[in-house]
């Protein structure tokens, strides 16, 4: 994939004010470029890029129950999911550049900066998040299989912890060194392995299906937290903004990046609910952990415990489609992340070594590299509950600068009367499209501060931020100090 040029090439003047030109001319050179992926590929980058499976999302039962978990799913899905799938839509097609140029077209270089260098540390702790999921499952598989037992955290635990990630680090770079669209068609084989297993489960438990669970409410699990419930609903619904970093690739922007986003809305939110009524069919939820029986006890994932239940032979085949599903995820979000970098070297925001590829190729080497040995780094020191809710509000931030983003372009675009000229965009005034992304505003806010029990998640993220406009004030300075000195170069040799 060829990283796109900006829509409008980033100038940066003495005081570093950026001219935002919302030229329809510059957006409909889009309409000359004809990429090789069609709706249904992008749709599978874009699932993989989300959910990629009902992985990770039973976490959420186990810090709440059913009930809680899945009608909260279907309200953050509508409130949350859908306003960023339809927008990020609308700027992928528009804006080639993904969000490094929403943010920048909308409010200069500084905080264009500020943001990119923001989503680069969600995007290494996002992928250690994969990584450290991964080895969550594997984990549980040693503890079952392995002729010794252990305690985690421990010598042996990291013994079998740190090769066990190489290898599957090793992995994931050999294939994203394929690039999107081969990647892409993988994606396609790992969605039939993760979703088949649980439509026959879903078959078998239909003749006994029980979903009274489904309108209990009343929590018992020992370690019942909202607030995490919420962040790991959100961190399944989340990553509709990558799809901006591969729409350059879309056959036909107008119809295919739409198109994809839908379906890979439905896909997610279905690939969720059909497991979670397998698990209410199956596990009663409604035991206190307390008893032994209690799935909130369980040492099995509850999907391979359900499975159990229901038709043993299937509990491994789950637990392939778990390898599976949490690998398609962690390929996908590698992929487009690092498509992420490379775009942010157009506009001055990382070094050039980050576009860095293969001769032949527009796979980014160095930025996944970069990523892979990072997130690794981090991995090895953390479980995927420990650290999903600082990614979380890592994208909660994200979320609120490419949301003002889009807003600050459609207002300005009919403040100043200029007609959208693009292969896509949503058709509505200012207005309406404000109240649409409202409640995806203020979830993300609901993420940032509602932080109880997690009050130092709030902490390290300030701390962080903190620095990273100490590095946006940096580079902007040095930036400045060299503008001033070409200017005066260049008046001393004109006089």
């Amino acid at each position: 994939m060829s990283s796109p040029a900006p829509s409008t090439t980033p100038s940066i003047s003495k005081d570093f004010s950026v001219d935002v030109i919302e030229s329809s001319a510059t957006e409909a050179n889009a309409t000359n470029r004809h990429g090789t992926i069609t709706w249904f590929n992008l749709a599978i980058v874009v699932y993989f890029s989300i959910g990629g499976g009902p992985f990770g999302f039973e976490e959420s039962i186990l810090v709440s129950n059913p009930a809680w978990s899945l009608w909260s799913l279907l309200v953050i899905a509508v409130l949350w999911a859908l306003p960023q799938s339809m927008t990020m839509a609308e700027l992928s097609v528009r804006f080639e550049g993904g969000y490094n140029e929403w943010v920048y077209k909308a409010f200069g270089y500084h905080v264009g900066l500020f943001h990119s260098i923001v989503r680069t540390v969600f995007n290494v702790s996002c992928n250690a998040g994969y990584m450290a999921l991964y080895y969550d499952y594997i984990n549980t598989l040693y503890h079952q299989f392995l002729f010794f037992d252990f305690q985690d955290f421990t010598w042996t635990y990291f013994i079998l912890k740190i090769p066990t990630l190489i290898i599957f680090v090793s992995i994931l770079i050999s294939v994203n060194i394929l690039g999107a669209k081969k990647l892409s068609s993988v994606g396609v084989i790992l969605t039939v392995c993760v979703i088949l297993p649980f439509v026959i489960l879903f078959f078998i438990a239909t003749p006994k299906l029980d979903l009274s669970q489904l309108v209990n409410f009343n929590v018992v699990s020992d370690e019942a937290s909202f607030p995490k419930m919420i962040s790991i609903v959100m961190f399944n619904l989340m990553g509709w903004d990558f799809v901006g970093n591969v729409s350059s690739q879309a056959k036909k922007p107008k119809r295919d990046v739409p198109i994809a986003m839908v379906v890979a809305l439905l896909l997610v939110v279905t690939t969720y609910i059909i497991p979670t009524m397998d698990l209410v069919t199956t596990l009663d939820f409604t035991i206190p952990p307390s008893h032994l029986d209690s799935p909130y006890t369980s040492i099995e994932p509850l999907y391979v415990a359900m499975a159990n239940k229901l038709w043993q032979p299937l509990s491994y085949v789950i637990e392939v489609a778990t390898i599976c599903g949490v690998f398609g995820l962690a390929a996908m979000f590698l992929q487009t992340s690092s498509q992420g970098l490379c775009h942010a070297t157009q506009f001055n925001f990382l070094p050039r070594i980050f576009s860095r590829s293969f001769a032949g190729t527009a796979t980014p080497y160095f930025a996944i590299l970069f990523q892979s040995v990072f997130s690794f780094s981090i991995a090895i020191f953390v479980t995927f509950n420990q650290i999903v809710s600082l990614q979380m509000w890592f994208l909660s931030i994200s979320t609120l600068f490419i949301m003002c983003s889009y807003l600050v372009i459609r207002w300005r675009a009919y403040i100043k009367k200029t007609e959208v000229e693009a292969l896509f965009y949503l058709p509505f005034h200012p207005i309406l499209l404000t109240l649409f992304v409202l409640p995806t505003i203020l979830l993300s806010i609901f993420q940032l501060f509602y932080k109880v029990g997690e009050w130092y998640v709030i902490g390290i993220g300030l701390v962080v931020l903190f620095i990273c406009e100490l590095i946006t004030i940096t580079v902007v300075l040095i930036l400045k100090k060299k503008s001033t000195r070409v200017e005066l170069e260049n008046t001393g040799y004109e006089s």
